[in-house]
């Protein structure tokens, strides 16, 4: 009545991906895949619809739970065109946030071609940050790690991740699923999945 705008939106009671890692650490990889796959699905819908997130990382995966208890993957913010900026008297920035003057995207699980600055960004840049969470819910630990924003982005570029099964053997993570994860993480992404249907 009073003119005012607003809008609607789902509450997700739950947790982020980010929380849920951090408190279990790595993920059994029957969990790890079942979330990864209820990220694609929302994802590929978004994809038909002409929408790349260009900003996926755990922060923007909710958890939420079934009636049976079982996770229940909500994809959130969209909204990459929006800057947060460090809060004040932070001693470090913290790279899980999306920054005011630097490139669009979180330097943890930007592709390369994002960190390359290339315009013609497509749904593989979301097939890449799935890949490299999935890795995280694997293994615990991001594949690419330096002391500073240029630092990860170098690591993007021109490391090679080491598989997961190699940095945790311990776990016990199989084959097909390691496979899984290099493939969505290739540097060339024409060597990726081409959809997250694929």
């Amino acid at each position: 009545a009073d003119g005012v705008i607003y809008f609607a939106m789902e509450f997700v009671e739950g947790e982020s991906l980010t929380s849920l890692v951090e408190k279990a650490g790595a993920l059994p990889p029957i969990r790890a895949a079942n979330i990864a796959k209820q990220a694609a699905d929302g994802l590929q819908v978004a994809h038909d619809m002409g929408i790349v997130h260009r900003d996926l990382k755990p922060d923007n995966i909710m958890i939420a739970k079934n009636r049976d208890g079982s996770d229940c993957v909500k994809v959130v913010d969209f909204g990459i065109s929006k800057a947060v900026k460090q809060g004040q008297g932070d001693d470090a920035p913290d790279y899980r946030l999306t920054h005011t003057g630097l490139l669009l995207g979180t330097p943890l699980y930007m592709s390369p071609e994002q960190a390359r600055g290339e315009e013609d960004l497509d749904e593989r840049v979301d097939v890449w940050a799935l890949g490299v969470m999935l890795y995280e819910c694997l293994t615990g630990e991001v594949p690419f790690r330096a002391n500073n924003y240029l630092g990860i982005i170098s690591q993007v570029l021109t490391h090679e991740a080491v598989p997961p099964s190699r940095l945790r053997p311990e776990l016990g993570i199989s084959e097909a699923v390691e496979t899984v994860v290099m493939r969505a993480m290739e540097k060339d992404r024409n060597r990726r999945y081409p959809s997250m249907a694929d």
